[in-house]
């Protein structure tokens, strides 16, 4: 992978900020931050993360395999958009389409 190369999220981050299982994943947390008051802000990301991987695990393949297969979909999705920026094709907030839109914003709030 070059310099500038995106590089694909792990499956179980992808999987903690899904639309259909971030609740769940922000569930699990809110129940470990109210148990652990001793839990210091720097530690939120990481405590989010050591959840989505435990729920990862034992989410059905079935669900496994949807959302790898979208997580890659994803990543292929923002590798033509960093070929068109490094190509010089013309990409602008104008011209990405609803569905890229919101997945550069995610990428670059990410």
């Amino acid at each position: 992978m070059g310099k500038g190369s995106c590089c694909r999220t792990e499956d179980a981050k992808f999987y903690m900020k899904h639309k259909v299982y971030k609740p769940k994943v922000d569930e699990e947390f809110e129940h470990c931050v109210k148990e652990d008051t001793g839990l210091g802000s720097s530690n939120h990301l990481d405590l989010r993360v050591k959840i989505a991987r435990k729920l990862w695990e034992k989410e059905d393949k079935s669900v496994q395999e949807a959302v790898i297969a979208e997580n890659k979909e994803a990543f292929e999705r923002l590798q033509n958009l960093q070929e068109r920026l490094v190509e010089g094709g013309g990409l602008t907030w104008n011209n990405l389409g609803e569905e890229q839109e919101e997945e550069m914003r995610d990428f670059l709030r990410a």
